[in-house]
């Protein structure tokens, strides 16, 4: 009883820290994208940088949630996460989270 207990206060703990990083690298998401160089590049790749980020916080999240046996939020931050991944090109990583978005629905 007692290892479930530390287990659960350990998994709180653990999604209480993914979901202020992820709030924080939203946060400065928007404000880079709001923020534009003469230098475009400079711009894009910070941005690009921040969404990748932010997709790898939303995929771990999402498994993080599945594990719980919270499925309305796992499917959430895996939708999320998929789509940033789309946005950036990185088929790869998409596939993956599509993989577990799958495993998602079938529970």
């Amino acid at each position: 009883m007692a290892s479930k207990l530390k287990l659960s206060v350990f998994l709180f703990s653990i999604s209480e820290a993914v979901s202020s990083i992820t709030k924080k690298t939203v946060s400065c998401c928007n404000s880079v994208s709001n923020w534009r160089m003469k230098s475009s590049n400079l711009g894009r790749y910070c941005s690009a940088k921040d969404k990748r980020r932010t997709a790898y916080y939303l995929a771990s999240f999402a498994k993080l949630e599945k594990a719980r046996v919270n499925f309305d939020k796992a499917r959430e931050y895996a939708n999320k996460a998929h789509n940033y991944f789309i946005e950036l090109g990185m088929i790869r990583d998409a596939k993956k989270v599509k993989s577990l978005l799958n495993s998602i629905n079938c529970k």
